[in-house]
């Protein structure tokens, strides 16, 4: 509503300095038209500013999702070492089982044939 008010003088003010010399009214409207034209670029440039916004904060998102599934599988990596440590110590213990089995089964062959002599 001002910015109309301020033209519609501009424009009462050129019509009046018109009838004095036609060159100012020219002037005036080549600037007129100077002015539509910043503020459509200025426009533009809000809205390729604002649309770059957007992008950036899209991008954004995505590097958290991104950078949460590195922690993820960060944690899985943590998770299967354990894992494998635990496999290797059971199969440790596995075969000192079978060992110690082994060297009963050799005691009690040794007693029978103990028992078996006498």
């Amino acid at each position: 509503a001002e910015l109309m008010r301020t033209n519609a003088k501009l424009r009462d003010t050129l019509a009046r300095a018109g009838d004095k010399s036609p060159g100012i009214a020219q002037q005036v409207a080549a600037l007129q038209s100077a002015v539509r034209t910043a503020r459509q670029d200025g426009d533009k440039a809000g809205e390729e500013a604002k649309a770059q916004a957007n992008l950036v904060r899209a991008k954004d998102r995505e590097l958290e999702r991104q950078a949460k599934k590195v922690e993820e599988a960060a944690a899985v990596l943590a998770r299967n070492g354990e894992l494998e440590n635990m496999v290797k110590d059971l199969a440790r213990q596995l075969e000192e089982a079978r060992a110690e089995n082994r060297t009963l089964n050799m005691v009690n062959r040794q007693r029978e044939g103990d028992i078996l002599r006498m």
